[in-house]
């Protein structure tokens, strides 16, 4: 889980960098999202990491 965090910070420079800021923005999000669909019952993205 940490390591996904870690990831999502290093996105938008990594983007900045290379000069695809939207797709990585996009994929930034889509990454927001699975998170966000952790259920918490252990069944969600973060509990399979």
């Amino acid at each position: 889980m940490e390591d996904l965090r870690i990831l999502l910070d290093a996105m938008p420079v990594a983007a900045m960098i290379v000069g695809h800021r939207d797709e990585v923005l996009h994929a930034n999000a889509a990454m927001l999202r699975l998170l966000a669909a952790d259920d918490g019952a252990g069944t969600g993205p973060a509990a399979r990491a």
